[in-house]
C-alpha cells in the first residue's frame, strides 16, 4: 500500500486499481474509508479502462489518525489529494467524491482547476458548513458514547447497507470529532462558483437535505450539471451505484 508523507510528517494512504487509462480519483465521505468505493461497486465499474486512485483521508483507513483539529479541514484534505497525484505522476485527473469527499473536490476545482479534468460530486455542494453551535456540540457528544451509537443515528431513515455500517463502526471517533471541529469553520467556495471552469456533475438524492444548496450550486457554476436521483437520500445516492455509474459514464463521454 503506497503512502505519501506530508510536510508535517503525517502519512496519507492510497491505492491504485487498474492498469491504464485516464486517472480517476475516488474520495470517501466522513466515516469509513476508501473501501466504500469497492463495496459499492464503483471500482469494478471503472478499473478495466481507468486508472483508479483511491485515497484514505487523514483520520480514516490506513492513513495516520491525529486527534488534533489543526490536522484536518477541507483545504488540508485537498492538499493531500494533490500530494497523492504528484506521487503518482498525475498532472490532471477526474475527481469523484462523496459527501465531505465531494466538498474536497469542489475545493480543488476552485483553487487548483489545472489539476482536474472534471469533478463528480455525490451529496455535496460548493457551500461551507454553518452548523448551529449547540447542535454541533450535541452531535459531537454522541461520539463519546462510541461508534455503535453514532452508527445507529447515521443509519436512521436510510437504507444503509450492512457493509457500510460495518465500515462506519471501524472509524476512529476521536479523529472524526477532530475533523468535524475543523470543518465547522469551513466557508466553502461559493464565492468562486461563478468562475468555476471545471465541468461538474452533481449527483444528489431527491430526499437529501442538501438538495436546495445543490440546486443553488448548479445554478451558479457555469459548467455544472445536476442529476436528482429519485427515492435516494444522502447515503443511498452513493451506495446504490447503478444510476450514478451510468450517469457518470455518460457525463465523461461528453456531448
Amino acid at each position: 500500500m503506497p503512502l505519501v508523507t506530508a510536510p508535517d510528517g503525517l502519512r496519507i494512504a492510497y491505492e491504485v486499481a487498474g492498469e491504464g487509462g485516464p486517472p480517476l480519483v475516488l474520495h470517501h465521505g466522513l466515516g469509513g474509508d476508501r473501501r466504500q468505493w469497492w463495496s459499492a461497486g464503483y471500482v469494478d465499474a471503472f478499473r478495466t479502462n481507468t486508472r483508479v486512485v483511491l485515497v484514505d483521508a487523514l483520520g480514516r483507513g490506513e492513513s495516520d489518525r491525529p486527534h488534533d483539529p489543526a490536522a484536518y479541514g477541507i483545504p488540508r484534505h485537498a492538499a493531500d489529494v494533490l500530494r497523492v497525484l504528484d506521487a503518482e505522476g498525475v498532472e490532471r485527473a477526474v475527481f469523484w467524491g462523496w459527501s465531505v469527499g465531494g466538498r474536497v473536490g469542489f475545493e480543488i476545482a476552485a483553487r487548483h482547476p489545472d489539476r482536474l479534468v472534471a469533478l463528480v460530486a455525490t451529496g455535496a455542494t460548493g457551500h461551507g458548513f454553518e452548523p448551529d453551535p449547540d447542535e454541533l456540540e450535541e452531535h459531537l457528544a454522541l461520539f463519546d458514547r462510541g461508534m455503535e451509537d453514532v452508527v445507529a443515528v447515521w443509519s436512521e431513515n436510510t437504507r444503509a447497507p450492512a457493509w457500510l455500517r460495518a465500515q462506519w463502526l471501524e472509524s476512529d471517533p476521536a479523529a472524526i470529532v477532530a475533523s468535524l471541529r475543523a470543518n465547522a469553520g469551513y466557508r466553502g467556495i461559493a464565492d468562486a462558483l461563478p468562475r468555476l471552469t471545471v465541468p461538474v456533475l452533481m449527483l444528489i438524492g431527491d430526499r437529501d437535505p442538501l438538495l436546495p444548496l445543490a440546486r443553488e450550486t448548479a445554478a451558479t457554476a457555469p459548467r455544472a450539471v445536476l442529476a436528482e436521483l429519485e427515492d435516494r437520500d444522502h447515503t443511498t445516492a452513493f451506495t446504490e451505484s447503478d444510476v450514478p455509474v451510468a450517469l457518470t459514464l455518460e457525463f465523461l463521454r461528453g456531448p
